[in-house]
């Protein structure tokens, strides 16, 4: 099954490393119809976005200090 992946528009780097490993890659603003496993945030808004997290059912993962592997390792883990 291909995860569906929200990441933050200024995470290029990550967002092409997911859809190496065959993720859909969506922006956040879609994430509320979209409903994905995830949400990949720079760190800098996790606060403002923690609070949808319950509506959107799904873990947010903060990029702050780490690689795009580290991030794909925590989606496994946490989706």
């Amino acid at each position: 099954m291909n995860k569906i992946i929200a990441v933050e528009e200024n995470l290029g780097p990550v967002k092409e490393f997911l859809n190496t490993q065959g993720c859909q890659v969506i922006s956040i603003e879609k994430a509320m119809e979209q409903q994905p496993h995830a949400v990949v945030l720079s760190g800098m808004k996790q606060n403002l976005m923690g609070m949808q997290e319950i509506m959107i059912d799904a873990p947010i993962i903060s990029a702050q200090g780490k690689s795009a592997e580290e991030i794909w390792s925590e989606i496994m883990k946490k989706s």
